[in-house]
């Protein structure tokens, strides 16, 4: 029920991880990014007899800015958000979308744009999926809007139906960003900077009953930090909840004297307030927040 660092002295660089943990369903793989400049690239990880390999880079990644992770709960399709220009080559694009790989046998396939109307002119990422195949993502669907958007679009067991926003309200209120959505759509977990005084925020929002989403609750100080919180998502059986912190353990001074090397250990560990680390904790910690029967 306290945030750790994800998988200590394995994953965390220094560097800055986000957009993700996105593990198979069996959990015997994990992939996340590493978004240092000038672009973000997605690893891998296996486990292999009781122990997680070297992190590669992923077969779909490495050339362009990647980000945004999710996999689908029957692990058939990976999905992400990339500035790559559709074919692959010449410049990034301006505006992300989202692309996605499908498994085959123990590999991916080649890279797929999802196209529209998922995917329009202005940037989409941050896609979450239910597990009936809905899809939640984060768009700018309109030219010089001012902030983020929280869109569904509904799988109808052959394509994606026209987004709709999920909840004009909280969209207006909040401009959320990075949706988390609930294995049975019934919670929603997302960022937003709107509170006075606050960075970004991480937010729950329950679907009640008649299903109208209620009105979102901060998640709390074990959680959220002075500093931003964003890239929420759920472990495929909803017991585990993982997101990016840019909190920091760093001081700004220190008990003694350090050397050189002291000093550059430091700043190349994790928590070092120069990008973000990815923490878990028990989903139970979500539960607290359900409203009451």
């Amino acid at each position: 029920m306290t945030p750790k660092t994800l998988a200590l002295s394995v994953i965390p660089t220094g560097y800055h991880e986000d957009g993700g943990p996105a593990f198979s369903p069996d959990l015997s793989g994990i992939y996340f990014l590493i978004a240092q400049y000038p672009y973000a690239v997605i690893f891998f990880m296996r486990e292999e007899n009781g122990s997680w390999s070297t992190p590669k880079t992923a077969s779909f990644s490495g050339k362009y800015s990647d980000g945004d992770l999710f996999i689908s709960y029957d692990g058939k399709r990976l999905f992400f958000s990339s500035y790559r220009p559709l074919s692959d080559k010449g410049e990034p694009r301006n505006d992300a979308d989202i692309w996605y790989v499908e498994r085959i046998d123990h590999s991916w396939s080649e890279l797929k744009n999802l196209g529209k109307p998922v995917n329009s002119d202005q940037p989409e990422g941050k896609a979450s999926l239910s597990a009936n195949g809905n899809l939640y993502f984060t768009a700018k669907r309109e030219a010089n809007q001012s902030g983020w958007k929280i869109y569904l679009s509904k799988w109808t067991g052959k394509a994606y139906s026209e987004p709709v926003e999920f909840d004009e309200e909280i969209n207006k209120a909040y401009l959320p960003y990075g949706p988390c959505i609930a294995k049975d759509e019934t919670f929603m977990i997302f960022s937003s900077n709107k509170e006075p005084g606050r960075k970004y925020d991480l937010f729950v929002t329950f679907r009640d009953k008649k299903g109208k989403w209620m009105n979102p609750k901060n998640l709390g100080d074990r959680i959220n930090s002075a500093k931003d919180e964003l890239f929420p998502i759920l472990s495929h059986d909803n017991q585990y909840f993982f997101y990016t912190s840019w909190r920091t353990d760093l001081k700004n001074y220190s008990d003694k004297q350090k050397s050189y090397e002291e000093f550059k250990k430091s700043y190349n560990s994790p928590s070092n307030s120069w990008g973000g680390d990815i923490y878990w904790i028990s989903a139970k910690i979500i539960e607290e927040l359900r409203p009451k029967k």
